[in-house]
């Protein structure tokens, strides 16, 4: 790094350069914000929160949410249902970016503690650019909050004050909130761990183990009395059933590498460069570079493991939080490199050019890939509220979810109900007219089964086609339908 270079080595210029990189990453990610109605997802944890704001201010009645989500159904879901009520799923949506936008401001924080400003803005413009996280920024999920929180303490790590005990313990039961918030957290707590040790080697390796176990135990027991102390058997049961002991899928370990190398595979190609250059020219800087590149591969290796693609674009993100920094040492070595300052300028703009090009098909890729709602839901809504319909519904896919979420009073008080139909199943409740409206959406598994459906409700007398559209799913144009009781017919006595 030049000591001639305001740029780098100003904290004025590095703020600037920072607010900028973090001003284009809004950017990217509001452009989407509108892109598409609720995902399924979405919807279920904002209705979920709702649920659970109004059983601790009032003692409503609440589904055991905590028995099958894949993170406390008190923390996010319920600071999600704040933001909707204040702006709706905009609000929700909003709340995801300035969790991203908090994240990247903590890994300028982490990279320029451990390296330098050059590489700390690097990382950050790495970050900022890659496309899965786009979706995450204006995604009303657990991941960003997540994210944060990962980062936080992450930040933290880094820090050598002279308390360090209380510095260690701070670390600790943010990673125990950060795994509360969303269990599959805890795959990057090691990677966190780590950096504890990494910021210690200064004062030698034997005192950088030690703080790094301290921090481990810390985690370990906290994280031990909030499931069983705080949470108890169900919470145990969620943890166990979305994350240490989850079924797997059958996408071949190709597949699922193969997917995320278009998301990560950038990123990947500068860690790596990291880590060589480290080896050969800056030893000192390579516990790091390693340390960085592994937090990379973390989702990748465990996704494989599990055969499912499911979620993995979400989870790349984890691991580039950490491996922003290893590739923002890369670029930043190529920039000192680099003999004039035209070719740093060019340099820096063609680096990230595949970055770009990936993350913006990925990210629009993303938000088309759920049919849009709000037909099927405004189809539904009169339905719904006419009190002489039959009590159940049918909805394919995440329709269950999205019409809660969107027809909250509507869906509280019916006998509201989603399940698998086998065809002599279905058969049966359309003969006796014992659901008010089926929703059939043709998406994966069970788009042969709509086809059958679809046939047993144009045969029968007594449904007719309340809406039709279409939607896109991996290039098909797939239907969406909602048939509907016809009026004067109810239920088969």
């Amino acid at each position: 790094m030049s000591p001639s270079d305001p740029s780098v080595n100003s904290n004025r210029y590095a703020k600037y350069f920072l607010l900028s990189i973090m001003a284009v990453q809004a950017l990217l990610c509001l452009r989407l914000i509108h892109a598409n109605s609720a995902f399924g997802d979405e919807a279920l944890y904002l209705w979920s929160g709702h649920l659970e704001v109004a059983h601790l201010l009032h003692g409503a009645p609440v589904p055991a949410f905590q028995t099958w989500f894949s993170g406390s159904p008190v923390l996010y879901p319920v600071a999600a249902a704040a933001a909707d009520h204040i702006g709706g799923l905009t609000g929700a949506r909003l709340l995801s970016l300035v969790c991203m936008l908090g994240s990247t401001g903590c890994l300028y924080g982490m990279a320029r503690r451990l390296a330098d400003r050059t590489t700390a803005l690097y990382g950050c413009a790495v970050f900022a650019l890659l496309g899965p996280g786009w979706d995450l920024g204006v995604f009303a999920t657990y991941d960003a909050p997540a994210i944060l929180v990962l980062a936080l303490a992450g930040y933290i790590a880094t820090l050598q004050p002279r308390a360090i005990e209380p510095a260690l313990l701070l670390v600790a039961a943010l990673l125990a909130l950060a795994d509360a918030v969303k269990y599959a957290a805890a795959l990057w707590n090691p990677v966190v761990i780590a950096l504890v040790a990494v910021a210690a080697l200064g004062h030698g390796g034997r005192v950088a183990l030690l703080r790094a176990a301290r921090t481990a135990l810390y985690t370990a027991a906290l994280i031990t009395w909030a499931v069983v102390g705080l949470g108890g058997r169900p919470y145990e049961r969620g943890i166990s059933s979305t994350t240490t002991a989850r079924i797997g899928g059958s996408n071949s370990v190709s597949m699922v590498l193969g997917q995320a190398a278009t998301m990560i595979g950038p990123v990947l190609v500068l860690a790596l460069l990291a880590v060589v250059i480290a080896a050969n020219q800056e030893r000192r800087m390579l516990p790091l570079m390693l340390v960085a590149t592994a937090a990379l591969l973390l989702a990748p290796a465990n996704q494989a493991r599990l055969g499912t693609t499911t979620s993995l674009h979400k989870h790349v993100v984890f691991g580039a939080l950490f491996a922003a920094i290893a590739a923002g040492y890369a670029l930043a070595y190529l920039h000192r490199a680099a003999a004039a300052r035209a070719t740093r300028v060019l340099m820096g703009a063609t680096a990230f050019v595949p970055v770009v090009i990936i993350g913006l098909a990925l990210s629009s890729n993303l938000y088309s890939y759920w049919p849009d709602s709000a037909g099927y839901v405004a189809a539904l809504r009169p339905i719904m509220a006419n009190r002489s319909m039959p009590r159940d519904y049918s909805l394919d896919g995440q329709g269950y979810d999205v019409v809660a979420y969107y027809l909250p009073t509507e869906v509280n008080s019916k006998d509201f109900q989603y399940q698998y139909w086998t065809t002599a199943g279905f058969t049966t409740a359309i003969d006796h007219r014992a659901l008010a409206a089926v929703l059939l959406d043709w998406a994966g598994l069970d788009g042969k089964q709509d086809q059958v459906n679809e046939q047993i409700l144009a045969n029968s007398r007594t449904y007719r086609l309340a809406y039709a559209g279409t939607w896109s799913d991996e290039g098909k144009t797939l239907p969406l339908q909602v048939w509907a009781l016809a009026a004067g017919t109810g239920p088969a006595s």
